[in-house]
């Protein structure tokens, strides 16, 4: 495993997306808002 600074910025970048958007999808189906 290589440290890329690139890799580690994507990686933090798509996890992030990741949880906001999945909070956002279960959080609005969730509460049926």
């Amino acid at each position: 495993m290589t440290r890329n600074p690139w890799t580690v910025a994507g990686r933090r970048l798509a996890n992030a997306l990741l949880d906001l958007g999945f909070g956002f999808d279960f959080g609005f189906v969730g509460t049926g808002r």
